[in-house]
């Protein structure tokens, strides 16, 4: 047997990359492909082996762009507006930033919410201002380790290269974009840790991982390939297997063609899973549907499979429930962290966004099972130790246990409404559905109110006088569990009680959830991802000149997203474009033209 003797030689750009240098000077073949100028061959060298790399994977470099306070004139909801906005000078540079830095990160961003402040009722800033930057990080150079893992690693990574990089970029961004917290603040994102472990053990979700993560480096490819001129240099060479490690850098084509492959991988591995008795009632194939529901909305599928792997997860959610004598899921606070637990506070979020952001009457080829909810109230002293404890937000969604049950009630009522609709074909209300709607309306509004104060009381007793890192990833939970609660109210006033858009309680409430998406809500990042309905819905909403002012924070947001590769957020532009030119409601347009989609992340 020959020997393989790894060569040590190659340029730096080939390492980072970890891909095999032909070592050609001065500027190797792979660098030409990439329009790298400078082929760097210099060695450098590192004293303290492993220790040394674990303690520098989280190094932070590279300022990209600068904040400027600009503070709003008009009030804001619970007196919740920071000091400081997100309002950036070089809109166009960091813009361009996005496009052409390959190694930039969603939470180079997300430090812009540690720099905001919410005021207390006294007046007084919840945490003092400080000057915010962008910080850019590089999670490049992490290895797989850092995630626990299991070992060794299946073959499949172990024997195909790209695998393993696909797998790498997964576990790094792809991920994050899941969940509203950025990596340095989270992790234990189940995402991550949780589908990771079980990937290496189940064949049917390894492979979707591994799509997931080439279609979403396909998709930022694409990006650049609009956004960039062409190189100078010669054209990728057409010899190149699907397999290779350069696909996703360039070659949109093969990128394609890899996921496709992967794809039909995934479905032939789980239809042995859903045929065979134990695995069909494993955790792990309740995972592999849900995330195929989610790759589908990632990637804005307009055909409805979404939906269809929804139902499907529901089925064998149900099968789970009847066994043990229940037919509702029960949306409580708890500590709970096994996997089934999460998978179900999963499936909850999605199928009730995923409610709240289409429209009944567009489902005409299928009835689905609607899933009932209940919810389990915490005990106040219970849910205060845990506000205490900067627990009772759940880091997976962003979201108060209550507050998704809230979206549940919202959502129940305008099938309700449509239903009705749907029958008689009057524009018409009843004046028990009347009471409903004023009374959740009454509930939610009071509950974010109440909850906020309280919050504001927790952080001026026991955190004002600690170091904002401690406090920071509990700040933007509280934005998004906010900015969901409002957007539910205010989906009950426009879709189930009609309020005009000239109403003043439509336009402050939208103004509301504007002001704390500009002061709170980056750019492009975890947490804007994951706001992306309520960031669909409230800007398609800014029909009137008088509001068109607005549009620009939820533009801005949702290119920015769509330039990470995040697809969905091109269908929402597309669609609130339509919106503001034909002056029409957004679920109207769904009906229209017949779309069934979601903006569930």
């Amino acid at each position: 047997m020959t020997k393989f003797t790894r060569s040590r030689n190659g340029c730096k750009k080939c390492k980072i990359l970890k891909i095999k240098c032909d070592e050609r000077k001065p500027r190797c073949q792979n660098c030409i492909r990439r329009n790298v100028e400078v082929c760097d061959y210099s060695k450098v060298l590192r004293w303290g082996g492993r220790p040394y790399r674990k303690n520098n994977w989280n190094h932070r470099h590279g300022i990209i762009g600068k904040i400027t306070p600009k503070p709003l004139s008009s009030s804001v909801f619970l007196s919740s507006i920071p000091v400081q906005d997100l309002s950036v000078q070089n809109d166009q540079g960091l813009h361009s930033e996005y496009l052409n830095k390959e190694n930039s990160n969603n939470g180079n961003i997300d430090d812009e919410i540690s720099q905001s402040s919410l005021i207390l009722a006294d007046g007084s800033p919840l945490h003092p201002p400080k000057p915010p930057q962008f910080i850019s990080r590089d999670f490049d150079h992490i290895s797989l380790s850092a995630f626990q893992l299991p070992s060794p690693l299946p073959d499949i990574l172990l024997n195909t290269p790209h695998y393993l990089e696909l797998f790498e970029f997964y576990m790094k961004k792809t991920a994050y974009l899941l969940v509203p917290l950025p990596r340095e603040l989270f992790s234990n994102n189940p995402f991550c840790w949780r589908f990771g472990q079980m990937a290496l053990v189940c064949p049917s979700l390894l492979h979707l991982l591994l799509a997931f993560s080439s279609n979403h480096r396909t998709m930022i490819a694409a990006q650049k390939i609009q956004s960039e001129p062409p190189p100078l240099e010669e054209p990728w060479s057409l010899g190149f297997s699907a397999e290779s490690s350069l696909v996703s850098f360039g070659d949109v084509g093969a990128g394609n063609i890899l996921t496709n492959k992967l794809l039909m991988k995934t479905f032939s591995k789980l239809l042995e899973d859903i045929t065979d008795e134990r695995r069909r009632k494993s955790d792990s194939t309740l995972a592999t549907i849900m995330m195929l529901a989610a790759f589908d909305i990632f990637f804005s599928d307009k055909r409805r499979k979404w939906r269809a792997h929804v139902n499907g997860a529901g089925n064998l959610i149900m099968e789970r429930l009847y066994s043990s004598n229940c037919n509702m899921l029960t949306l409580q606070d708890t500590i709970e962290q096994n996997d089934l637990f999460f998978l179900t506070r999963w499936f909850s979020y999605v199928d009730i966004i995923g409610s709240l952001s289409s429209t009944s009457r567009v489902i005409t080829t299928e009835k689905l099972q609607a899933i009932k909810y209940k919810s389990k109230f915490t005990d106040p002293s219970v849910l205060y130790s845990r506000r205490i404890s900067l627990s009772d937000l759940e880091p997976g969604t962003g979201l108060e246990h209550t507050v998704l049950a809230y979206l549940a009630d919202v959502s129940s009522l305008i099938k309700d409404k449509e239903g009705k609709q749907d029958e008689s074909g009057i524009e018409s209300i009843s004046q028990e559905m009347l009471s409903r709607v004023l009374e959740l309306d009454y509930e939610i509004t009071i509950y974010l109110e109440n909850s906020e104060l309280e919050r504001n009381q927790i952080y001026k007793k026991y955190y004002s006088q600690k170091p904002w890192e401690e406090y920071k990833k509990y700040h933007i939970l509280r934005i998004t569990n906010l900015i969901f609660g409002l957007t539910g109210s205010y989906q009950l006033k426009r879709r189930v009680l009609n309020l005009p858009l000239e109403s003043k309680i439509v336009r402050d409430l939208l103004i509301r959830i504007t002001e704390l998406v500009d002061k709170y809500v980056p750019l492009a990042a975890s947490s804007t991802s994951c706001l992306s309905f309520c960031l669909f819905s409230c800007g398609s909403d800014l029909l009137h000149n008088s509001m068109a002012k607005y549009r620009p924070i939820y533009l801005r947001r949702i290119e920015a997203l769509n330039n990470e590769g995040v697809n969905c957020a091109a269908m929402a532009k597309n669609i609130m474009n339509k919106c503001w030119k034909f002056k029409k409601n957004w679920w109207d347009l769904l009906r229209e033209e017949n779309l069934d989609i979601t903006f569930a992340i």
